[in-house]
């Protein structure tokens, strides 16, 4: 019988959104006793989950170290199920696979043998030949799990075995004032609020949108509010030498409940990745997060994103700044449409897209061991 659980990653935080408040919650709310080692300043616990430290590294010795050193930190766990995020830890899940000889569990977020093509900290010359080594090592070794999670059907479809597909929809219960509460009436300073949260990066888009600001500022009072972090310190040189960049407010990484409040007070949400064969099969959690506040959306017109948004927003050519602008635009000038998308894609989170729906299936996995 399945009494603890140890939840590994290297490149999340320990209090990850899906990691901590989705997955560990909801297994933890079902009698197992969970454990995380993950990156957090303490061992610390927190809502009955018990986390474990474990310091992040750069990328090198995140790769070719770290698989290592987290085995021996999840050999001492002594769990009965070891539950791991990241890529570079399919070697850790391999020892425990055969040394522990207990279920392992690889929960894959992306596309990584694809998401290795764009990766710009990787000289290009190298991509593709550590695109097509990963996918071969990775295809085999999974074969090995007890089961594969993928966050999307394109991710588990990728896998032999025993696949499922975990949809990192938003948690309702965190939602339960923006889900049930009006929207504000007005724009902060009279100025339309467009917000944009996550990590910014060059395939995410973030160039586009804050040329589009640029061009949208001409014609109308638009203010973008970025919520995040920038990838690369050069990067981020470079977006603030954008027109643009006059429209923005920046902040570094908040807590969750200030996202949800800035969420709470925008006009609408933003989310344009590029066309890379990662991003169009991506579902960006952000995409549920600004439904359930209610707000319209501006993103990308890929068929998977139209098909889940549809109605509840704009679709643009990512790559179209003037396009991007258009649409911000028109819901600037059209305020009771804006509204009526946010209603719609309101009520789709409150009904269909909540991780409440998910989390049974997880629990159904575990049942299954």
């Amino acid at each position: 019988m399945i009494k603890k659980i140890c939840i590994l990653t290297t490149a999340h935080t320990a209090t990850d959104i899906r990691i901590f408040h989705k997955e560990a919650k909801t297994l933890s709310q079902a009698g197992y006793k969970v454990e995380i080692i993950g990156q957090n300043p303490r061992r610390e616990n927190i809502s009955g989950i018990e986390i474990f430290p474990f310091p992040p590294s750069q990328r090198f010795f995140r790769f070719f170290l770290m698989p290592l050193k987290m085995f021996f930190y999840a050999v001492r766990r002594q769990a009965d199920v070891y539950h791991f995020h990241d890529p570079e830890l399919i070697a850790t899940g391999m020892f425990l696979k055969f040394f522990r000889r207990k279920p392992v569990i690889y929960d894959a977020h992306e596309n990584y043998s694809q998401a290795i093509l764009y990766r710009e900290w990787l000289p290009e010359f190298l991509r593709s030949a550590f695109s097509f080594s990963f996918n071969i090592f990775e295809k085999i070794v999974a074969r090995f799990f007890d089961y594969v999670i993928g966050a999307t059907p394109h991710i588990a479809s990728s896998f032999r075995g025993q696949t499922i597909v975990l949809f990192n929809y938003p948690l309702a219960l965190y939602f339960k004032n923006i889900l049930s509460g009006e929207k504000k009436n007005g724009s902060e300073e009279g100025r339309f609020t467009v917000i944009c949260t996550g990590n910014f990066e060059g395939v995410r888009g973030i160039k586009e949108i804050v040329s589009a600001t640029g061009i949208a500022c001409r014609q109308i009072g638009i203010k973008l509010k970025l919520m995040g972090k920038f990838s690369d310190g050069a990067f981020k040189k470079k977006i603030m030498n954008l027109e643009g960049w006059k429209t923005v407010e920046f902040l570094e990484w908040a807590p969750l409940e200030d996202v949800y409040d800035a969420l709470g007070k925008a006009d609408a949400g933003i989310v344009c990745f590029l066309p890379t064969k990662v991003n169009i099969d991506a579902i960006p959690n952000k995409i549920f997060e600004y439904m359930a506040a209610g707000l319209p959306l501006i993103y990308s017109d890929f068929p998977l994103w139209k098909e889940i948004i549809g109605d509840c927003g704009v679709a643009v050519d990512p790559q179209n700044s003037g396009e991007i602008a258009a649409a911000l635009e028109f819901l600037a000038r059209n305020p009771r449409e804006a509204e009526k998308m946010g209603q719609r894609g309101r009520k789709a989170v409150r009904e269909v897209y909540n991780w409440e729906s998910e989390g049974k299936k997880l629990l159904a996995i575990y049942g299954s061991l």
